[in-house]
């Protein structure tokens, strides 16, 4: 028997399950499944927010990628499926190095053909 439809766990068990994914090598990054899911690059984040869920044609897209991957757990549940329920989305992926910024260089700005001049006049 299927359990209550709870859109935020499903959401959970979604993203659980392309953690999942990735963490046994099967994609790398998000921003590269995304296109494979027919999908925004910020599809996980929207998720998370609550401004986009999981639905059919993500389930579709994901199964047809990755016949792996785990669709019991995802509409069933963890109890179906023999894997823990889980009660948060998983870590975001950390991502490298930030990059390094040039410092700036303090030039002087010439003034514009028609600005008027600054210069006391006596």
């Amino acid at each position: 028997m299927l359990p209550e439809f709870d859109q935020l766990a499903m959401d959970r068990r979604f993203l659980t399950e392309l953690h999942r994914l990735q963490q046994a090598g099967a994609f790398d990054s998000y921003r590269q499944l995304a296109p494979e899911l027919d999908t925004q690059p910020s599809f996980r984040v929207q998720i998370e927010s609550g401004r986009y869920h999981c639905n059919l044609r993500l389930l579709y897209n994901l199964k047809r990628r990755f016949p792996q991957a785990d669709l019991t757990f995802i509409l069933e549940g963890g109890k179906a499926a023999g894997r823990p329920e889980p009660t948060a989305f998983p870590a975001a992926p950390k991502l490298g190095a930030p990059f390094a910024r040039k410092a700036s260089v303090a030039t002087k700005k010439k003034p514009a053909a028609n600005a008027p001049s600054r210069t006391k006049t006596t």
